[in-house]
């Protein structure tokens, strides 16, 4: 049985990380300009539906049936092996306040065997990852950005959850393990949207969660620049492509063995948002 070492690894690899999430969540608490002037948010409902794809690699550690196994895998070598996934996003707002729904699912198989780190080891894969995020969100007023009056910046800080399911199944050294890890974390956040004339827009997302009641410490920061134009109708389309970054620091047991997802999951996002 090989024994887990953590040693604060999801905060040490990504320092700045949690800085970013620390400073999001500054900028949300700031007083704003007292020669800022408010704009008002529209009492009406919108909808919008996001549609993205998220390249994403895996950095960590899992340890199933009591046993630890690297999970250092690259973007190449999960789609290459990738069976199918799904990825979407829907944002509900009614005035100040929001609502959202952000799942993602993807299944990665493997029958040839596939390099797992400096374990040295090697392993045919079933791997299937299930995120699902919701939460609301309370927007604060726009503030201007500069004189022209064409940029500004608006601060929604955010309450919700993540749950997480994890089914892996390895063949190693001969052997079969297979391990089900699941788990909802609260958390806690602020999104960031600047837009830079009426079309360019830039938005910074951070949380951070678990607190001991699913994992023992997520966080996860999302960058994003986009582009409004019109599809079908007058500017109800944004393209975007950014990046995000999903650590989790989760043990629990199953029966006797304890299991672990100790992963830092990455990778740009390239996607086109829709609104109603």
């Amino acid at each position: 049985m090989t024994v887990l070492r953590r040693e604060g690894r999801l905060i040490g690899r990504y320092p700045m990380a949690t800085v970013l999430v620390a400073g999001l969540i500054a900028v949300s608490m700031s007083n704003k300009p007292a020669d800022a002037q408010e704009a008002p948010l529209a009492p009406d409902w919108e909808v919008s539906v996001t549609l993205y794809g998220w390249m994403l690699s895996l950095d960590g550690s899992a340890s199933i049936q009591g046993n630890e196994v690297d999970l250092d895998v690259p973007f190449r070598t999960i789609i290459e092996n990738l069976d199918g996934g799904v990825m979407s996003q829907v944002d509900l707002r009614y005035g100040r306040l929001g609502g959202f729904v952000n799942g993602v699912y993807g299944r990665v198989t493997a029958d040839e065997r596939l390099p797992f780190g400096v374990t040295g080891l090697e392993a045919a894969a079933d791997v299937r990852i299930t995120f699902l995020e919701f939460g609301v969100s309370y927007a604060l007023d726009p503030l201007p950005l500069g004189a022209s009056g064409k940029s500004s910046v608006s601060v929604a800080p955010y309450i919700g959850g993540r749950y997480t399911d994890v089914d892996l199944k390895l063949a190693l050294e001969g052997r079969r393990r297979d391990a089900d890890i699941g788990f909802t974390d609260p958390i806690v956040g602020i999104r960031t949207d600047w837009w830079f004339g009426p079309n360019i827009e830039l938005a910074l997302r951070g949380d951070i969660g678990g607190f001991g009641v699913g994992s023992e410490f997520s966080w996860q920061v999302i960058g994003a620049a986009g582009y409004t134009f019109g599809l079908l109708a007058e500017d109800n389309a944004t393209a975007f492509l950014g990046y995000r970054v999903l650590g989790q620091d989760y043990t629990g047991s199953n029966g006797d063995n304890e299991e672990a997802w100790d992963v830092v999951t990455h990778g740009p996002v390239l996607g086109l948002r829709f609104k109603f």
